[in-house]
């Protein structure tokens, strides 16, 4: 870590650094690279931003129709279902979770494996 007096020396000296012979440098000023992580991550936070919407929105679906139900059984003879869920689609729903789980178990092993032995091999 080094700290410069003057800011418009940091590009100079990343710049030096980058372009020395004898040693395989890199220099890094970390606040450029923290707004390109943030920026690359930000597609994946609108991505489960938008998932908790659509989550919400089902949600206040099935509470409006638990609200609903006896105004549509009087006004209209529609019955509505009282049950968040049908017995039969339980099979179907643990399908969808052990799959899901599976999806994401399968690589985060692999990836910690690859971590695990990327930290213990020495770098030449």
């Amino acid at each position: 870590m080094l700290g410069l007096n003057s800011r418009i020396a940091v590009l100079s000296l990343q710049r030096e650094l980058s372009r020395y012979q004898p040693e395989p440098l890199t220099a890094i000023i970390p606040g450029v690279q923290l707004q390109r992580l943030w920026r690359m991550t930000a597609y994946g936070e609108n991505a489960l931003r938008a998932t908790s919407l659509a989550v919400l929105v089902v949600a206040l679906l099935f509470v409006a129709q638990g609200a609903m139900a006896p105004y549509a059984l009087a006004e209209w003879s529609l019955r509505l279902p009282d049950t968040f869920v049908a017995w039969r689609e339980l099979p179907a729903i643990g399908v969808v979770l052990l799959a899901g789980t599976l999806a994401g178990v399968i690589p985060a092993e692999k990836a910690f494996r690859n971590s695990l032995s990327d930290g213990l091999t020495p770098r030449n």
